[in-house]
């Protein structure tokens, strides 16, 4: 059985996998201590804040589970610090090349309901369900051959579904030779929901809902990807409220507020599911149409939008007429990239304002 021992030195920085638990950040690596002794070290750092969650200090110790070279009794500390690895609420383990788990902390005897006995010493797919096996299958390869590794894997407790978030990483000989991997996994359920609304924020204007600057970004680059391989046209539509500035001093930010939700629920009434729209800042609005045969299908989208914003919105209580202008820049088969293609939507945009507002311009 790897024993464990004390490890103590400064966090210098957070590494991608952290877990944070309290005011605890919990989190694996490998420390090389000698020119033949290699460890893997859990880290747990204790983080200060001021307030308005500034970062003030960091800072923290750490324990290894390392084989021995021979097989010896654990002194004290080693069984102290054995009880606190098994308090730990997160599973920690070590696999041979033969994948069979040589250490265990009591984690994994509570989350799978059986005795240690009857998980130390066995094959990684003996002890884990078929399907959480092949969850971390991979991984697991991954880890032998010499490579951090990182997993997901669901785990049954207590008849509910538990999702797990890991990572292996190679323990090496003085050789260099990969002889086992050191896991950690963590439960994630508790954190998941809010960890997929921080996802959805990350991608998502909070007011309008539509995409933000960040995914249209991705989804233009995927777009003109597309456009490149199957030779189909493509555009996007630059759009400005008419006069929103005037608008938001005249019926203060609450009142602007609605006409921007408004407007992003008009414009996602004029194009199909599969097209973008995006809310780049202020009353800047983007869309992004795919699949076309030819540019008059952009300024087909054009007409309705314009034609959906002239209905009268009605804001704090009256009916306000609100318009838009339209820069439509089309990507035709010869090659241009993303910021070309915005720049040819921004000349656009500026001929539709200068011809009146209330109205598009289309460059090839």
């Amino acid at each position: 059985m790897p024993s464990i021992k004390l490890v103590v030195g400064s966090i210098l920085f957070l590494p991608g996998f952290a877990v944070m638990l309290g005011w605890l950040l919990y989190w694996p690596s490998i420390a090389q201590l000698a020119p033949r002794t290699q460890v893997f070290v859990f880290n747990a750092a204790f983080a200060a804040f001021l307030a308005g969650g500034v970062l003030l200090w960091i800072g923290g110790s750490g324990f290894s589970i390392a084989r021995p070279r021979s097989r010896v009794l654990p002194d004290t500390n080693e069984m102290d610090l054995r009880t606190i690895v098994d308090l730990l609420p997160m599973l920690i383990s070590y696999i041979d090349r033969e994948r069979r788990f040589q250490f265990n902390n009591h984690a994994y005897s509570a989350w799978l309901k059986r005795p240690l006995s009857e998980i130390t010493g066995r094959h990684v797919h003996d002890v884990l369900r078929e399907e959480s096996y092949e969850m971390v299958k991979n991984s697991v390869d991954q880890a032998l051959a010499g490579e951090e590794a990182h997993f997901q894997m669901e785990l049954i407790h207590d008849g509910a579904p538990h999702h797990f978030r890991g990572i292996y990483l190679p323990h090496k000989d003085s050789n260099g030779k990969v002889i086992g991997i050191y896991g950690v996994a963590n439960d994630i359920t508790p954190v998941q929901p809010v960890e997929n609304q921080l996802m959805l924020m990350a991608k998502h204007d909070l007011l309008t809902g539509l995409a933000n600057r960040t995914q249209f970004n991705e989804k233009l680059s995927d777009a003109i990807a597309r456009s490149c391989r199957s030779g189909l046209v493509m555009a996007v539509l630059l759009i400005d409220i008419d006069h929103f500035k005037t608008i938001n001093d005249e019926l203060t930010r609450r009142g602007g507020d609605q006409v921007l939700i408004e407007s992003a629920r008009r414009l996602m009434g004029c194009v199909r599911q599969t097209d973008v729209v995006a809310r780049l800042a202020g009353d800047e609005f983007v869309i992004i149409l795919e699949g076309m045969h030819a540019a008059e299908e952009a300024t087909i989208v054009a007409r309705k939008i314009i034609q959906a914003m002239e209905r009268g919105f009605e804001i704090l209580g009256a009916v306000r007429k609100i318009t838009v202008s339209i820069g439509i820049a089309i990507r035709p088969d010869a090659q241009i990239d993303a910021d070309a293609l915005l720049h040819k939507g921004d000349e656009a945009l500026y001929m539709a304002k200068a011809a009146g507002r209330n109205t598009y311009q289309l460059v090839h």
